[in-house]
C-alpha cells in the first residue's frame, strides 16, 4: 500500500537509491509543510543526540504529497510515521514514511523519500482523502515520529506545520 522508497542509506560506503524527490517538479506547488525532529519533542521526552527533518510538498490538485525525511545519528531505526496529534500528545499512525527492510537500520544519515496518496492513509484516516491529512497538518494536529529499538514509542518527533 505505501509507496515510500529509500533514497539514500549511508553505512560505511553502502548506498541504496530509490525514487527522486519531486522528479522534474511537475505539478508541485507552493503548498509545503515541514517539521524539525528531536528527542525533546517526544511524549515523554527522550534523551538522544539523534535529530532530523521532514519536508512535504503537495501537488496542485492535492492528490499527491511528496516527502523527504532525513534522520541523523539514530541507532536501530525501525519505522517512521505521520501521527495524528497536537503538540504534547501521543496519537495514532495515519501514514508510513519509512519502514526498515528487515533488520533495524543504523546509519550516519538516513534519507527516505516517497509520495503519499489517499491509498497510503491508515488508522483513523483510512478510506479518507489526502485532503483530510492536509487539513490536519495545516491545523498543527499531526507530527512526524521516528521509532528505534531503544525507543519503540519514538526517539525523535516534530510537529508538522506549514512552511
Amino acid at each position: 500500500m505505501n509507496r515510500w522508497c529509500m533514497a539514500a542509506l549511508s553505512v560505511v560506503g553502502v548506498a541504496m537509491t530509490g525514487c527522486p524527490m519531486g522528479g522534474d517538479g511537475g505539478g508541485v506547488t507552493e503548498t509545503a509543510f515541514n517539521a524539525t525532529l528531536n528527542g525533546a519533542n517526544e511524549v515523554p521526552p527522550v534523551t538522544t543526540t539523534a535529530n532530523g527533518t521532514v519536508e512535504f510538498l503537495v501537488n496542485e490538485d492535492g492528490t499527491e504529497m511528496v516527502y523527504e525525511l532525513t534522520v541523523v545519528g539514530a541507532v536501530d531505526v525501525t519505522q517512521a510515521h505521520i501521527h495524528m496529534g497536537a503538540a504534547g500528545t501521543a496519537g495514532a499512525v495515519v501514514a508510513f514514511l519509512f519502514e526498515s527492510p528487515g533488520e533495524p537500520v543504523t546509519v550516519d544519515t538516513l534519507s527516505a523519500q516517497g509520495v503519499l496518496t489517499d491509498e497510503d492513509l491508515v488508522g483513523q484516516l483510512e478510506g479518507r482523502t489526502l485532503a483530510d491529512l492536509i487539513e490536519a497538518m495545516a491545523a498543527g494536529n499531526t507530527y512526524a515520529n521516528v521509532h528505534t529499538t531503544a525507543n519503540e514509542g519514538g526517539e525523535i518527533r516534530g510537529q508538522i506545520g506549514a512552511e
